[in-house]
């Protein structure tokens, strides 16, 4: 990776602080004129002081050009130890990362206090985009600085900011590397301590600053970067995060560090027998009117509005509700029972329930159970709707009819405890938005991205007699099995009617193994581009009595699918 020598460094410096003295002298002219076109307001005065960044000059990621195409806000999280004013903001031009024209700095809350526009460029290093008009900050509070990459291709760090630490006057919490799918927006998630190589010139001051006000866009020309001090390198270490709505692409994360791989369980000769507490009947049973409210003669219309906390504390059990809103769910023992779950508004990229805090990064430690309820995405607007996934995490789902959305059910971000029934649910009505070759959506019925035995050996994954369909125009498939976001271990498929486009039930080594992986008396539609594949890894070590669907045949049976 190109780095600047300490020659360059220096003069990049020298040019920064000559730049700024010459801002400061025209503030007047700039603020008056500004002010005219009520455009911006007027500028504080600060006293003068050297720069600096939070990451070191010398800085390059450990992946020039990752292979994701989809458009992406990626940014840096953090919160600046004194008072003092951006004077520019600052990120990594990848070769690959075509189209980056604006870099944003925003509130913890989301508001835009500076958004800048400049020329593209495909020159590989460290870009400086000047502010027309500093921006003040306040000592403690946090911000994100950002920049949007359309076409993705953009250069990351792995494992870098896996820890909480302070460095060269500024605080970053644990997994302070953020990013968000789709247009340019307040990056808010996060994957196990990626660094996206984005920065701030920041000049430190001892007066006091007033609150940064939302500013718009302005267009600035781009300078080699200053050079911060440099910053130590943290023991690498996972943290789980939620993610946006899952994609069979390479997306924008870094390899994670591998965990040992336990001895799988043999797998059995026979098919196993449903596991003790299962429903009745098979997945090709299942139907809109034998899961979720209907069976039980309810409606989400006719149920009363859920009042309480978003963030749903321990031991609450919630029944007949209607959740018109997004539930964090990271508490643990909790129950969802005979309710509704129709959002009137979603986050981009962001699940409506999870089990996953977005701040802590906090995993539910015991037991959370989704029965007998419907999830409907019908009161979002197509686009919202396609960018949302009605659960991600970690839980036992069963009985539910979930529809309207671009994503059905997620186990990811799943911990390494707790075990997990998906049983009897039925997945239909997903929506697309945009090209899915480029900036769109893609859909799957239900994901599995992580669950590792590496702390519990005989910890299960159990899929059994669900409906998956999966057919809005952007599709996966029906059930995507995937190591994006971590190992995974010992899980059952059994007795599910897999239907719709894409590959219908797919297993894909990404970023770690995978072990233990049965098939056993599943049902598939054979559209779109098959029944089943395999990419990467040993495959399935149980493949038994897979059929493809037929309403006439014996149990459904029509001809074998073979062994992918």
């Amino acid at each position: 990776m190109p780095s600047h020598s300490a020659g360059s460094r220096a003069t990049a410096r020298r040019r920064e602080r000559a730049r700024v003295r010459l801002v400061r002298a025209g503030v007047a002219t700039v603020a008056s004129i500004a002010l005219g076109l009520g455009l911006l307001t007027a500028i504080p005065a600060v006293a003068a002081a050297s720069t600096r960044g939070i990451f070191s000059d010398t800085l390059a990621p450990s992946i020039a050009a990752d292979t994701d195409r989809e458009a992406v806000e990626l940014g840096v999280k953090f919160a600046p130890d004194s008072n003092g004013t951006v004077t520019a903001l600052q990120y990594y031009q990848g070769s690959k990362a075509r189209g980056v024209t604006t870099a944003t700095l925003w509130s913890a809350s989301g508001a835009a206090l500076a958004k800048v526009s400049f020329a593209a460029s495909t020159k590989e290093g460290w870009r400086t985009v000047s502010l027309t008009k500093p921006v003040a900050l306040t000592a403690g509070q946090t911000y994100v600085v950002s920049y949007f990459a359309p076409s993705g291709g953009y250069p990351v760090t792995e494992n870098d900011l896996v820890t909480a630490r302070s460095q060269n006057g500024f605080s970053l919490g644990r997994g302070a590397g953020v990013y968000t799918y789709g247009a340019s927006a307040l990056p808010k998630n996060t994957y196990k301590g990626s660094n996206y190589l984005v920065d701030v010139v920041y000049a430190p001051s001892t007066s006091a600053i007033p609150a940064p006000s939302p500013t718009p866009t302005q267009t600035a020309p781009t300078q080699p970067r200053p050079t911060p001090t440099a910053s130590p390198r943290p023991t690498a270490t996972p943290t789980p995060t939620p993610t946006p709505t899952p994609t069979p692409t390479p997306t924008p994360k870094p390899t994670p560090t591998p965990t040992a791989t336990p001895t799988p369980t043999p797998s059995p000769t026979t098919p196993p027998a449903p596991p003790a507490g299962s429903t009745s009947g098979a997945g090709w049973t299942v139907n809109s009117n034998t899961v979720g409210l209907a069976p039980l003669g309810l409606k989400c219309a006719s149920l009363p509005v859920y009042t309480g906390s978003s963030k749903v504390p321990a031991g609450s059990v919630l029944s007949g509700v209607r959740i018109t809103g997004g539930l964090d769910l990271s508490a643990g023992n909790i129950t969802i029972d005979k309710s509704c779950i129709q959002p009137v508004s979603a986050a981009r990229g962001m699940p409506v329930l999870s089990t996953q805090n977005t701040s802590n990064f906090q995993i539910a430690p015991a037991k959370v159970t989704i029965s007998n309820s419907e999830f409907d995405g019908s009161l979002l607007s197509k686009e919202d709707a396609a960018w949302a996934t009605a659960f991600i995490g970690i839980a036992d789902l069963v009985s539910n009819y979930v529809h309207g959305f671009g994503s059905g059910l997620a186990i990811m971000n799943a911990g390494s405890s707790l075990d997990a029934r998906v049983e009897r649910n039925y997945v239909t009505g997903l929506v697309a938005w945009g090209d899915g070759a480029t900036n769109g959506t893609h859909s799957d019925a239900f994901t599995i991205r992580d669950f590792t035995d590496a702390q519990r050996s005989d910890r299960q994954l159990v899929v059994l007699n669900n409906r998956f369909n999966s057919n809005s125009g952007n599709d996966t498939g029906a059930l995507f099995i995937q190591t994006y976001a971590g190992r995974i271990d010992n899980v059952l498929v059994q007795g599910n009617l897999l239907e719709g486009q894409g590959y219908q039930l797919g297993l894909n080594e990404f970023y770690e193994p995978y072990s233990n992986m049965r098939a056993v008396d599943n049902r598939f539609t054979g559209t779109g581009w098959g029944a089943a594949y395999v990419q990467g890894g040993k495959g399935w070590d149980q493949w038994t009595d897979n059929y493809i669907y037929s309403s006439g045949g014996t149990d459904g049976r029509g001809a074998a699918v073979r062994k992918p």
